[in-house]
């Protein structure tokens, strides 16, 4: 039932079916009012650990001039409002028509069902030798309807040549891998080593120079 027909919006009213799905409270950010490229537009203040990748999709499109936020001039706007707002643009930029590509409306019912991560966060995959180093995964399907370029700031120093060829072009998951992998094969190779053997036991000590170590016992009278 959620997924648009053709010329169709789903029955259900979009930001009502968000609400139900967010795991969150509905947090509320505060706006900054700043002019770029000679026009008025708004930017999204993040709290402490706030939802950085709902926030980042939203200010990319304010300062697009993609969207505009629901009460312009408040101080500041729910987390419910920010999500339906991303999610009615995210519909409206991909209608689904007969000329659609055949998977888009399957691709819009998934983003939809991915949006109450948007306010606790994506899982990424990321490569450390560019700044669009990314494995693709389930979670960037937002970003692409959405036309927005996910970039990172992970990368290895290549005048740290050590680091940069132990690491290359392997992505976080792979290292994860290799690490775990590596400590097995130490640790095995600790367990198949023979024991060591034990110390020879100390020489007794004469009780003074010259004196036997170890005296005869005395007879019994």
């Amino acid at each position: 039932p959620l997924s648009p027909l053709p010329g169709r919006r789903p029955p259900l009213p979009l930001s009502a079916y968000l609400l139900t799905r967010m795991a969150a409270p509905d947090e509320e950010f505060r706006v900054k009012s700043l002019t770029w490229h000679g026009r008025d537009t708004y930017m999204l203040m993040q709290g402490d650990n706030g939802p950085c990748p709902l926030l980042a999709l939203c200010n990319v499109l304010l300062l697009r001039n993609s969207i505009a936020l629901p009460r312009p001039g408040a101080p500041n706007v729910a987390q419910s409002e920010l999500t339906a707002l991303l999610a009615e643009y995210m519909l409206e930029s991909n209608p689904v028509t007969e000329a659609s590509p055949p998977d888009l409306a399957a691709n819009l019912t998934d983003a939809m069902a991915l949006f109450p991560k948007l306010g606790r966060g994506l899982d990424v995959n990321v490569r450390f030798d560019a700044v669009d180093g990314l494995e693709y995964s389930e979670d960037l399907l937002i970003f692409d309807l959405l036309r927005v370029r996910l970039l990172h700031g992970w990368l290895v120093d290549p005048q740290d040549t050590a680091t940069a060829a132990a690491v290359g072009s392997r992505s976080y998951n792979q290292l994860v891998e290799r690490i775990i992998e590596i400590q097995s094969l130490t640790q095995a190779n600790a367990a198949a080593e023979p024991d060591a053997p034990p110390p020879p036991p100390p020489e007794a000590a004469a009780p003074y120079p010259g004196a036997d170590p170890f005296p005869a016992a005395d007879p019994i009278p």
